[in-house]
């Protein structure tokens, strides 16, 4: 395993200056304050926003402060912390079990962000004899007229209009499917969950998610039942929000993120930490590029679940499976390794039916999810070779939004359009990268693949 024990210390926030600020005043004077900062404390500020400073401050040019929006921390530690995986029994290895159903009570300024985190990492899929069959994960939205208007504002709705609208026209690649079912209800409507494991969160806070964990436990439905809030676990009622301890572990996830490219530019030869320095300056600076500079941020979050579906977890101090780990992912299709230290990849590899193949196909769907999620559909042919890819991604449209297929249809076009080979012209191999590179991007932030325990329900 790659030693990166020089760069795990950047998730601490022993040292750092935090600033907790809201709105575009706040993320204002946020920004006032780092530029006026000495030269020593100038790296060491972190801002704590909400979305709306986060964004002025992102879109600023010059100087710019670390920046986490708090909503976001609190998304990802849920979502980490009580992986729907987890309460799922079925495994990507292939045990049959359990639906989970995502229910929002209400909305508030967690929902989107939850929601997000939720489509961009969390898959249903079995490994079958005809290669890999992904279920469709319901979420049902119980809200009032209000919050419905507020719900119209999800990107993934606009990847729905989206798709609709590259449907059936010609110049498109094979156009893929959204897993994310998601249905929109009357406060109070009584709905069927079918056997499903319930994963919940009320906007209330405490007070309604025990009253929406009374009503799933009368009912009989299994459950657990989130809520922002202060507080230890009661009754199938959990709490989160926005602290110190959620930052903290969005720097970890952050650090993963970065470690990504770091870890296959460092198999060559370089410095890890500075090479991760430099990363983070890049993640600032492309702050204007939101989607694309997110992509690995979602990734890194995909991990646990990811670890889930194999029948394995990660976790801190904890004892190593990495081998067990090791031996069931190259069971089938070992990696192999070229000289300078990188994983060898070719297109016979990505037409594979072994378990590294199927993974790697999994990552795709998750990909699309992810680029579902924040509101990105399919761009046309003709698109991508006339228009700058950047301004495509910023009006919602990228053209490897499509099927495994489409991918290998697009390697076919690009090589013929560019004068070269279809190995070159491969973009169905970085579907790989994300299992091949697990546990190395699990170390960069100190965790270790574990075997996984037994579950509470």
């Amino acid at each position: 395993m790659r030693d990166l024990s020089e760069i795990s210390g950047f998730c601490s926030l022993k040292d750092r200056i935090l600033l907790r600020v809201s709105g575009k005043e706040g993320g204002a004077a946020a920004l006032r304050c780092a530029r006026e900062a000495e030269e020593g404390d100038r790296g060491r500020i972190l801002a704590l926003c909400d979305g709306e400073a986060e964004e002025y401050i992102g879109s600023a040019g010059g100087y710019v402060p670390d920046a986490v929006n708090v909503y976001r921390a609190a998304a990802f530690s849920l979502v980490w912390k009580y992986a729907p995986a987890y309460f799922s029994r079925t495994l990507f290895t292939g045990e049959k079990g359990r639906e989970v159903v995502v229910a929002f009570y209400g909305v508030d300024g967690y929902t989107a962000e939850i929601f997000k985190a939720l489509a961009s990492t969390y898959l249903e899929t079995v490994r079958t004899k005809g290669g890999v069959r992904a279920d469709k994960v319901r979420y049902i939205f119980f809200a009032d007229e209000k919050e419905r208007e507020e719900l119209k504002k999800l990107p993934y709705l606009a990847a729905v209009k989206a798709l609709a609208d590259a449907a059936g026209k010609p110049g498109y690649y094979e156009l893929p499917e959204q897993l994310a079912a998601i249905e929109i209800r009357e406060r109070g409507e009584d709905v069927g969950y079918g056997g499903a494991f319930v994963w919940a969160v009320a906007a209330g806070g405490v007070q309604e998610a025990a009253e929406v964990e009374a009503e799933l436990e009368k009912k009989g439905v299994p459950h657990a039942v989130f809520c922002p809030g202060d507080g230890s676990v009661n009754d199938g009622v959990y709490t989160f929000g926005t602290s110190e301890e959620c930052v903290s572990f969005y720097l970890k996830i952050l650090l993963i993120a970065l470690a990504r490219d770091t870890i296959y530019g460092a198999a060559a030869g370089g410095n890890v930490g500075s090479m991760l320095a430099g990363q983070l300056e890049k993640w600032k600076q492309a702050s204007s590029r939101k989607v694309k500079r997110d992509s690995n941020l979602y990734a890194a979050l995909a991990l646990r679940g990811l670890m889930l579906s194999l029948g394995f977890d990660c976790g801190e101090n904890a004892e190593s499976a990495t081998d067990a780990f090791n031996a069931l992912y190259d069971g089938e299709e070992p990696r192999v390794i070229n000289a300078d230290g990188t994983v060898y990849y070719d297109n016979a590899l990505c037409a594979g039916n072994s378990l590294r193949a199927a993974l790697a196909f999994r990552e795709h769907l998750r990909w699309n999810e992810y680029m579902f999620a924040c509101g990105v559909g399919p761009a046309s042919k003709k698109d991508h070779v006339t228009r700058d890819k950047n301004e495509l991604l910023s009006e919602g449209r990228h053209i490897n939004v499509t099927t495994w297929k489409g991918l290998e249809d697009f390697r076919a076009d690009e090589a013929k359009r560019k004068g070269t080979d279809e190995e070159s012209a491969d973009v169905q191999r970085y579907d790989f990268q994300l299992a091949d590179g697990a546990a190395d991007m699990l170390a960069a932030a100190g965790y270790v693949i574990t075997k996984m325990q037994g579950r509470e329900r």
